[in-house]
């Protein structure tokens, strides 16, 4: 498929296939070749991969080809999960110039976010969490640390 959701297949032309479920391409392909083959449906033997981009704060990211019908979550595991740093409130999937955000905050594969489908070309980002994180509580300790020590060590200079 080429980056216009358009796949070309010789004496049938030129079919838009993005945005299609396995199975409407797969009647959109069958109809194509009508014209060309005696009974499409049996020499059609099309095994159909979607295309899905996962960056942000997952450890793979990258454009990772599945299955038809995989799910956001499904996505996420073969990019090799969340990093510690994720937002997983705020996941966004791109698809069709549209964005949608969705709350994978304690999903689990039965509600309704865990069960949304990916088509090809969709786009997942997992944002970096901003506020009050770990780690910026780890460097505001270090630096009431460092300030305390520093308190420390003038009253200590100043009583001598």
């Amino acid at each position: 498929m080429d980056s216009r959701g358009m796949i070309t297949i010789p004496g049938a032309g030129s079919i838009k296939v993005a945005g299609l479920t396995p199975t409407e391409a797969r009647e959109a392909i069958e109809n194509a070749l009508r014209g060309t083959f005696e009974n499409p449906e049996r020499i059609l033997e099309v095994t159909i991969r979607v295309r899905v981009s996962v960056f942000g704060e997952v450890r793979q990211p990258a454009m990772h080809t599945v299955e038809p019908e995989t799910r956001l979550l499904e996505i996420l595991a073969i990019a090799g999960g969340a990093t510690d740093r994720a937002d997983l409130s705020r996941v966004t999937v791109l698809r069709n110039n549209a964005i949608y955000e969705v709350n994978l905050e304690g999903a689990s594969a039965l509600g309704p976010a865990g069960r949304i489908e990916l088509y090809s070309n969709d786009v997942v980002h997992v944002p970096q969490k901003t506020g009050f994180t770990r780690e910026t509580m780890a460097v505001a300790l270090s630096a009431l640390s460092a300030a305390l020590t520093l308190v420390s060590v003038i009253v200590t200079l100043q009583r001598e």
